[in-house]
């Protein structure tokens, strides 16, 4: 995973990982304080150069497995994201739908003359003005939940 926009040396000790409000990720050798969802990771001295388009190792003792076990986490970070993006967008569609659905049905409530039900042997039955009122104002709240 290419990760720098230019050369930068993290220093021995924990590399901190958090996202924004924005939904921009941030790496530092240093905490941001309280923030949900802060991620360390120990590591010794690494070089991200991005003319290179690679994580480089200094000097130092920094192993495979570290790097490993950083590239794994940024991954691990990443589809997480990917799948709350994902989960959003649905949870939107889903919404949107219900919208859509509550103000049509508002629309039709508003246009019948008369509003019926189906009792248990799937014969009509005329709403009474309460019960048509009840129907109504569940509508309306359906349209407030969900469009508003």
């Amino acid at each position: 995973m290419i990760l720098a926009v230019s050369s930068v040396c993290l220093a021995s000790g924990k590399v901190y990982q958090w996202v924004d409000k924005d939904g921009q990720t941030h790496f530092s050798d240093a905490p941001q304080g309280k923030q949900a969802g802060v991620r360390t990771q120990d590591t010794d001295a690494i070089t991200l150069d991005a003319s290179k388009n690679k994580t480089n190792t200094t000097q130092s003792n920094t192993t495979p497995q570290q790097q490993q076990k950083l590239t794994q986490t940024l991954e691990e970070d990443r589809h997480r994201r990917e799948q709350e993006t994902t989960q959003k967008k649905q949870q939107t569609a889903e919404r949107e739908r219900r919208c859509h659905l509550a103000r049509d049905r508002v629309k039709r409530f508003e246009s019948s003359g008369a509003l019926y039900d189906l009792d248990e042997n799937g014969q009509r039955r005329i709403l009474s003005d309460s019960e048509r009122k009840t129907a109504e104002e569940r509508a309306h709240n359906e349209i407030e939940k969900y469009c508003g």
